[in-house]
């Protein structure tokens, strides 16, 4: 049997169905779930990568949400080029949030080498829709939330706002993150009311819910001011 077999055959060993239940609830995605814990998920994809990683790679029929996932997980352990000729075909099949929120932070190359995904994100800016769009977002948030960047988030989040509920919600993460760490700065764009009423208010709700934020009526503030 093939690695991508042995490994859909685990997976169905280790499928929880109480998991299964809550997680179709709030995973959204077309893809049928077979029910298996996310700490399971990065486990299993870590005996792939040493047994067959490019088998798999190779193999992989995306037919449920984990082996979508375990995907990804191994593209996550490539570097340069190699992830890149991976990413746009992952890209096309996650159709969940989680697929990208999973992903992003176990890529291992950019927390090193940033300027290639850096430099992905400004060329699919403007172009990027639905999950991959998500991606771009998630990842100046999880990898490229800096002070020098900041502009260029807050320009990227006001341009790619309305474009669907699981990218206004990234979009209101990003910005509720950013205000976390440069309170100023972010609150000077908000202020200024860019981004749509949805996004807006999600975006501080999510500060208002943050322990961090300290001063959370200047928040609350925001909200009636028009």
């Amino acid at each position: 049997m093939d690695i991508y077999g042995q490994t859909i055959e685990n997976l169905k060993s280790l499928a929880d169905e109480k998991f299964k239940i809550f997680s179709e609830k709030i995973i959204s995605g077309a893809k049928p779930l077979i029910g298996v814990r996310t700490d399971a998920l990065r486990s299993v994809a870590k005996k792939v990568a040493l047994i067959d990683l490019y088998g798999y790679l190779s193999e992989c029929k995306f037919d449920f949400y984990e082996d979508t996932l375990i995907y990804g997980l191994l593209v996550a352990r490539l570097r340069g080029g190699e992830f890149f000729s991976y990413l746009e075909k992952y890209l096309k099949e996650a159709d969940s949030w989680a697929h990208i929120d999973i992903f992003v932070p176990e890529i291992k190359f950019a927390k090193k080498e940033p300027k290639p995904l850096w430099d992905y994100i400004k060329e699919r800016d403007g172009k990027a829709e639905g999950f991959e769009l998500r991606f771009l977002t998630v990842c100046l948030m999880d990898i490229f939330l800096t002070e020098e960047n900041l502009d260029y988030l807050f320009d990227f989040a006001a341009r790619n706002d309305g474009k669907g509920y699981y990218n206004d919600m990234a979009t209101a993460w990003l910005v509720s993150a950013a205000y976390v760490k440069f309170e100023d700065r972010t609150y000077g764009f908000l202020k200024n009311r860019l981004l749509s009423d949805f996004t807006f208010r999600k975006t501080l709700s999510k500060i208002v819910d943050s322990k961090r934020v300290k001063d959370k009526e200047k928040i609350k503030a925001l909200r009636i001011k028009k």
